[in-house]
């Protein structure tokens, strides 16, 4: 096995999270009730279950989770692939925003950052 499936079994062992102190901590505005959309990379989905779950129930404690998969596109160059997620995370932000208009709206997951990030740095 690769370094990065080892550490990521034996976190799955721990009988608590290495995070679960700073989710305890977060301090969020009572009214209205933050969104917080978990973005999954499709592929990674069915394999990493109990950590989306994990966090799911810990981060449904503060706010209202939403969970979307992302979907993976082959045949791309980078920079279109990076477009495409760019694209992907707008459009999901858009569509959440008309459901819940007065609410805090927060990206978290794999790839949110980095893709900004890259989108960016573009």
């Amino acid at each position: 096995t690769n370094l990065s499936s080892y550490v990521y079994n034996k976190l799955l062992q721990k009988p608590n999270d290495l995070t679960e102190e700073v989710i305890y901590s977060i301090n969020l505005p009572s009214s209205p009730t933050p969104i917080v959309c978990l973005l999954i990379p499709g592929l990674l989905h069915g394999t990493h279950m109990e950590r989306i779950q994990f966090w799911e129930r810990n981060l449904s404690q503060v706010a209202i989770v939403i969970l979307s998969a992302a979907v993976e596109k082959g045949n791309k160059s980078e920079e279109a692939q990076i477009q495409t997620a760019y694209e992907d995370i707008i459009t999901k932000f858009k569509e959440i925003r008309q459901l819940y208009p007065n609410h805090h709206i927060m990206f978290l997951g794999w790839n949110v950052g980095c893709i900004l990030a890259l989108k960016a740095a573009l």
